[in-house]
């Protein structure tokens, strides 16, 4: 496929093919370089965009784990700009900016999150905490809520004891 790629760099379906490859085995910077140059051929190639969104989360993920906080935010918000429906960058930015002390973006993020996931109760759950700490108590009690309904449907009893632990909080 290199080869391909050396006769006509222009080839996108390769590049994407390339990149799939890359990513399966964790080489996230060659895929990450593929998907750029797919771009520059073809700028609105949506597989392009999305596929690079997944390499940048990735690359925000290892660096979060490295205690890299501001850099990893860095690559969620370029693969937010690539892609902005992918649950998993607002489940982590969400939770990076929390760490970082800006609950007004960690809340947008879980907003978010739930919009996009509303069958996890997880984000109904950090949402909640967060908006109880602001002191945000009527919205903070409709969103526990329905997260407690989300945990109950899916019978996640842990989960619905936190939900009203937090609920006797804010009643």
């Amino acid at each position: 496929m290199n080869r391909s790629l050396a006769l006509r760099p222009e080839n996108v379906p390769a590049r994407l093919k390339l990149a799939a490859h890359h990513l399966k085995l964790g080489e996230i910077e060659a895929a990450q370089e593929q998907l750029e140059d797919a771009l520059l051929y073809d700028p609105e190639n949506q597989q392009s965009k999305r596929g690079l969104a997944k390499a940048y989360a990735r690359q925000g993920n290892r660096l979060a784990g490295m205690g890299e906080i501001e850099r990893a935010v860095e690559r969620f918000n370029q693969a937010l700009l690539l892609d902005s429906g992918v649950p998993d960058v607002h489940e982590n930015l969400g939770m990076l900016q929390e760490h970082l002390d800006q609950p007004k973006l960690a809340i947008a993020h879980f907003d978010r999150l739930i919009s996009l996931r509303p069958e996890a109760s997880g984000g109904y759950l950090r949402l909640g905490r967060l908006l109880v700490a602001e002191g945000e108590n009527e919205r903070a009690r409709k969103v526990l809520l329905e997260g407690r309904s989300v945990a109950l449907i899916q019978s996640l009893h842990g989960e619905v004891h936190e939900f009203d632990s937090l609920l006797d909080i804010v009643e």
